[in-house]
């Protein structure tokens, strides 16, 4: 399989973050988008923007539907619109469950969601200087994160639970 186009997307409460990729090692664009009004609309209408400028063969996000999944239901009906509008423009729509992806960043050291952004921003030196401090626990999360958790199952597309290889 070639190095196909990938949109991850990552909704948060202030909006989403999000990050391109072409193949597993190549970062093409990444960033937050910020929205204060009306906020699934615009989410979406954001997203569809990214969808029809860079025209990516798999968006990939968070399996809401997953029995663990703790999202709410905005987010829900948010991720939930998201693979409708992928349905609409033909795009393969990818879900990944958060238990798959602490079981598989798990075999790396990584069980925080800081431990898996640190990983990935060795991986991608480009995303070292949006790699936020350590949260302690009375600090909210770091907008920055959301580029992290959108980049965290985008990379595991190409990878099998293993960690080898597969597309």
């Amino acid at each position: 399989m070639p190095d196909i186009l990938i949109l991850a997307v990552y909704p948060s409460t202030r909006g989403f973050g999000f990050a391109i990729f072409k193949g597993p090692s190549r970062l093409i664009d990444w960033g937050i988008k910020d929205v204060r009004i009306e906020k699934n609309v615009s989410c979406l209408s954001k997203i569809k923007n990214l969808v029809e400028f860079y025209e990516p063969e798999v968006v990939v996000t968070e399996d809401y539907a997953e029995k663990r999944s703790r999202r709410c239901k905005r987010i829900q009906v948010l991720l939930r619109s998201i693979a409708q509008l992928a349905e609409e423009k033909g795009i393969i729509n990818h879900c990944v469950p958060r238990t798959t992806i602490r079981s598989f960043y798990s075999r790396f050291g990584a069980r925080t969601k800081h431990e898996r952004a640190k990983l990935i921003a060795e991986q991608f030196p480009e995303f070292e200087l949006q790699l936020p401090p350590p949260r302690k626990i009375w600090m909210s999360e770091d907008p920055r994160m959301s580029i992290f958790e959108a980049a965290v199952p985008a990379l595991m597309y190409w990878y099998g639970k293993d960690g080898e290889r597969i597309a």
